[in-house]
């Protein structure tokens, strides 16, 4: 029997991973990948059969005209690739450029970060919401699974949002790596372009540093960036540590810190747990990766985006004691 196509859109290479894992090789091999221009990098794509969204033409479009593109811009995507009437959807669902591609349509949904229902996801719903349904289709303001297209969600962490138990489909994200073939282990490895030295070299270092966005996200320059993370490496001594830049940054930090090591492929962190790759300390600022550890003996230096009030005033409050209630 024919088995149904499978799509899959996302702009996060957690959701990627996830995705990857979670399924057989078989299912991977025959998916139609959409990647966010923005989230997924080129190298990635490019082992993937896929096609790219590009979410960056509305960076200096008023967003009243976005919003109205965006009414015709699903319809279109089904004349170009008519295969998304029909096919499975899975994916992330937050954005514009993201929602296009599920359209109208039922799909499952992968967290896109470690706490993504460590907050409350209650469906907030108004007077406004008939005609929202209408113009742009049920996800719109109604992310996160939060609506009757969403069928289920898949999730790594602990759950907290009793609004949609009902959805949820818990897995073990470890226990499903070491149950995967040597084959599917090492496709996955290709897919983010990792070699096995590289491993060795990851392995090698105590210290792992997670950056963020700031400097393209808020008003913060790339020297003040770059400032930032020297000083929250200098207490555990650079030849110690390695860099795992945002996969939206920029910065060459092996310029400005030739004694660290800089991993500036395009990999979710969370992969090295899968690895078996162990660190002593994760210092960051408010990435929610971090919090994905889940050895015990590993400390995690989280600075919390009250280090800085340019990064809080885009970020809001996230402090580690936030993400641990």
């Amino acid at each position: 029997m024919k088995q149904k196509s499978r799509v899959f859109v996302t702009g996060s290479l957690w959701s990627l991973l996830i995705y990857l894992v979670a399924n057989d090789l078989d299912c991977i091999k025959r998916t139609w990948y959409f990647f966010t221009d923005k989230g997924i990098h080129q190298s990635v794509r490019a082992n993937f059969r896929h096609h790219v969204i590009n979410i960056s033409w509305d960076d200096k479009v008023n967003w009243r005209v976005v919003q109205l593109c965006y009414i015709f811009i699903p319809f279109i995507n089904i004349i170009r690739w008519p295969y998304l009437l029909y096919s499975e959807i899975w994916g992330i669902d937050q954005g514009f450029g993201i929602q296009s591609i599920i359209g109208r349509r039922s799909y499952t949904l992968i967290e896109d970060g470690a706490a993504d229902y460590c907050v409350s996801r209650v469906p907030v719903y108004n007077k406004l919401d008939w005609i929202r349904k209408l113009l742009w289709g049920d996800i719109y303001c109604h992310d996160f699974g939060r609506n009757s297209k969403c069928k289920k969600i898949i999730l790594t962490q602990p759950f907290h949002d009793e609004h949609l138990k009902n959805k949820v489909e818990s897995i073990d994200l470890s226990r499903l790596w070491h149950q995967s073939s040597k084959e599917k282990q090492t496709y996955i490895l290709n897919c983010f372009n990792l070699t096995h030295r590289e491993v060795e070299l990851m392995a090698s270092k105590k210290v792992i540093v997670l950056t963020q966005p700031f400097s393209k996200d808020c008003d913060i320059s790339d020297e003040e960036q770059v400032e930032m993370y020297r000083n929250m490496i200098v207490p555990y001594g650079e030849s110690n540590v390695i860099i795992k830049p945002h996969p939206r940054e920029t910065l060459p930090y092996r310029h400005f810190m030739p004694n660290v090591l800089v991993m500036d492929k395009a990999i979710p962190f969370q992969l090295f747990t899968l690895l078996g790759i162990q660190f002593d300390t994760v210092v960051t600022v408010s990435s929610t990766a971090a919090m994905s550890i889940k050895n015990e003996h590993t400390l995690i230096d989280f600075k919390g985006t009250i280090i800085d009030k340019r990064i809080s005033d885009v970020y809001g409050i996230i402090t580690k004691d936030l993400l641990t209630k």
